[in-house]
């Protein structure tokens, strides 16, 4: 491991109030990490903390919470974690969390681990969390459950896997409440395609709220006589969408499938709010339409009073 004398740099040790800690993703050797094991600058308010996998990682009894003193965590307004453990402990996660009472915005990426709790915690206030968000949460979405933040205004989620609604619609509609209609919610769901048993437009009906829906490789052809992905998506009212960017559709993916939701949305609702659609095609699979058919289309949009991006 090298070392460096920070103290004749622009910015001492002392002064950072930025810092990020990476451990790698794979360790050869075993490793047993304890409370002196990550030593931080004094006066940091905002921390980027990648954890190493389990396989070869032992956290002693004793260490403090994520291995961070309670005093960094009291002064933490910005924390960044990713999880790259088979299995991810929420009773450790809650209780580093416990210590910040100053949160404004926390990124938690769970790696589509596992979530377990080995206790049954309480409900864990944030009074000041304005941002959450989450990446790669499958069920630890159940950390939703865990966590108070009366003050929330903006949740990002990013879904990967075939995940239950359950926790997160009922957070949702919660956060949506109290903030009388103020939360703002982007959700991603990528590469939900090659989960075949995942039926993502009965999964959107049971997510209240979203205003920017990001579906990145969750588009594909029909088989057979199946409808079409935007004509399934017509059950669902989707009422508070504002933005909806398609990425990866395939080339022979017709536009007009497109194009007819958005209108169908227009003849249901006098006012309805999506006014941006950004349509992405497989770099790979460039499509073969026509450029002045693609024109034609986005002048269509644009006189409804849409904004319509096709690449």
């Amino acid at each position: 491991m090298a070392t460096y004398d920070l103290a004749g740099s622009p910015c001492p040790w002392g002064s950072l109030t930025k810092f990020a800690i990476s451990f790698d993703s794979v360790l050869e050797d075993a490793v047993v990490l304890g409370p002196e094991s990550i030593a931080l600058p004094p006066r940091i308010t905002s921390l980027g903390l990648r954890l190493p996998n389990a396989r070869n990682i032992k956290i002693e009894t004793h260490s403090p919470p994520l291995l961070l003193q309670p005093s960094i965590l009291e002064r933490l307004t910005t924390l960044s974690l990713k999880w790259l453990r088979d299995e991810f402990d929420g009773t450790m996660l809650l209780n580093a969390l416990s210590h910040c009472a100053d949160l404004d915005a926390l990124d938690l990426s769970f790696g589509n681990c596992a979530w377990s709790c080995t206790d049954d915690p309480k409900a864990l206030m944030l009074p000041k969390l304005r941002e959450l968000r989450l990446k790669e949460c499958k069920d630890a979405l159940k950390f939703l459950k865990f966590i108070d933040a009366p003050h929330l205004a903006c949740l990002n989620l990013h879904i990967g896997a075939v995940t239950p609604p359950d926790d997160l619609s009922s957070f949702i509609s919660k956060q949506f409440a109290r903030s009388q209609g103020a939360l703002n919610v982007t959700l991603r769901v990528f590469y939900a395609m090659f989960e075949s048993e995942w039926d993502i437009p009965d999964f959107l009906q049971h997510v209240p709220h979203v205003a920017r829906l990001i579906l990145d490789y969750c588009v594909s052809l029909p088989e057979d006589d199946d409808a079409d992905f935007f004509e399934s998506l017509k059950c669902y009212s989707l009422s508070d969408l504002k933005a909806l960017e398609i990425f990866g559709l395939p080339r022979e993916f017709p536009i007009e499938w497109v194009e007819d939701y958005i209108l169908s949305r227009r003849a249901e609702r006098a006012h309805d709010g999506l006014k941006t659609v950004i349509v992405k095609y497989d770099p790979d699979e460039v499509p073969e339409s026509g450029t002045v058919k693609l024109l034609k289309l986005v002048e269509r949009m644009r006189n409804t009073g849409v904004s319509f991006c096709v690449e």
